[in-house]
């Protein structure tokens, strides 16, 4: 059962640090950057590229503490798999970076000049 709660630890972990990760560290400072140079019709709201990271935040929160009311072995197994994941996007941030800007431009493809 312990490899069972890894796997879906590091699975969880991938998807949901690089949806709290990329809005922080590539869409804000992009649509910062965009915003004083000057590049956009009209300002993109922050709070609409900070909320889903927040929104990340307090589910995995959520999922860590049912997780470690259920058995702290399994904590242990969930919480080492999700820093590995973490690790592993981190490291891959820079082979994503096309993609990144591909969908940051389609989803405020409308503020864009």
């Amino acid at each position: 059962m312990v490899i069972l709660i890894f796997i879906l630890g590091f699975f969880y972990g991938a998807f949901a640090t690089s949806n709290i990760l990329f809005p922080i560290f590539y869409s804000l400072p992009r649509s910062i950057r965009m915003r004083c140079s000057g590049q956009l019709k009209k300002t993109i709201p922050m709070t609409q590229i900070i909320m889903p990271s927040v929104i990340w935040i307090v589910i995995t929160c959520a999922i860590l503490w049912l997780v470690d009311k259920w058995s702290l072995d399994y904590l242990e197994a969930f919480g080492g798999a999700m820093f590995l994941s973490f690790l592993g996007t981190l490291f891959q941030a820079r082979n994503t970076w096309r993609d990144l800007e591909k969908d940051f431009n389609s989803t405020w493809g409308e503020f864009i000049k």
